[in-house]
C-alpha cells in the first residue's frame, strides 16, 4: 500500500509541475524569439546606414551624378542645333533634372 502511495504522490508532484515547466519554456522562446526578431530588423536598418555612409555608395551616387550632368548638356547642345525635335529634348531634360535633383538632395 505504501508504494500505491509514493507513486501517486510522484505522479501528482509531476503533473503539478509539467504545466508549469511547459509555460517557462514557451515564455523562454517567445521572448528569444521576439529579440531575435527585433534583431533582424534592427540589423537590416543598420545594415542599410552603413551601405549608404559607405564610399562605394557615394562614388557610385557622384559618378552617376556627373553622368546626367553629362546627358544634360548633351540636351542643351541638342536643342540649340535641333529645332523639329524641341519638345521631345525638353521632356527628357526635365527626366534627367529630376533624376539628378533626386541624388543630390538624398546623399
Amino acid at each position: 500500500m505504501e508504494h500505491k502511495e509514493e507513486v501517486k504522490e510522484v505522479r501528482s508532484a509531476l503533473f503539478a509541475f509539467l504545466p508549469t515547466a511547459l509555460l517557462i519554456i514557451v515564455v523562454i522562446f517567445l521572448v528569444f524569439g521576439g529579440l531575435r526578431a527585433v534583431g533582424l530588423i534592427g540589423g537590416a536598418a543598420v545594415e542599410n546606414i552603413v551601405y549608404k555612409n559607405s564610399f562605394q555608395y557615394k562614388e557610385g551616387m557622384a559618378q552617376r551624378a556627373a553622368t546626367l550632368e553629362a546627358s544634360i548638356i548633351e540636351l542643351d547642345i541638342r536643342l540649340n542645333s535641333n529645332p523639329e525635335n524641341r519638345q521631345a529634348l525638353i521632356n527628357q531634360k526635365s527626366i534627367l533634372s529630376a533624376q539628378l535633383r533626386a541624388i543630390t538632395l538624398n546623399p
